[in-house]
């Protein structure tokens, strides 16, 4: 009796957990275009592209061509803010040096939008403070000494001594 009330509690736990394929590789864009035509809402489809990532990087031509069919400018925006995050974590799987990184998320002038959650997820990627702040758009760096330019941009210097 035990046994079987174990198996019946054990299979109705298992129908309570969603199943995540474990070999999802992200979204292509042609996949997202599927969803716009489908007629899945802005807000479901910037949930999927969250949850399962990207499988592009993404580029002007790429954008131009997601809003030639018809992708809101919102979900071109969270791809931007996904494809930015995927890199610094990926640049930093690689061994990249943090002031690389830094210089990459300049380069992009993107800001990304970080729950409590996610950010907390960053910093256990091994990402640095200083990288995520560059990720919401703060430039206030604890570790790097900044020099401004005028037209906004900035140049990273050499970590502080």
């Amino acid at each position: 009796m035990t046994r079987r009330f174990t198996l019946l509690a054990l299979f109705l736990f298992g129908m309570t957990i969603p199943a995540v394929p474990q070999d999802d590789p992200g979204l292509t864009p042609g996949e997202i275009v599927f969803l716009v035509e489908l007629g899945k809402n802005d807000a479901e489809i910037i949930d999927h592209i969250e949850a399962h990532r990207l499988r592009f990087e993404t580029s002007p031509e790429t954008e131009d061509a997601l809003r030639r069919r018809g992708v809101a400018e919102r979900i071109i925006r969270v791809i931007r803010e996904v494809d930015l995050v995927d890199r610094a974590i990926s640049m930093k799987d690689a061994g990249k040096d943090e002031l690389d990184i830094l210089q990459m998320i300049a380069d992009r002038a993107v800001q990304v939008s970080l729950s409590t959650g996610e950010a907390l997820r960053l910093r256990r990627k091994g990402l640095s403070i200083d990288v995520i702040r560059a990720l919401k758009g703060d430039r206030r760096f604890r570790d790097f000494r900044t020099h401004s330019h005028p037209g906004g941009f900035f140049q990273l210097q050499h970590p502080k001594e």
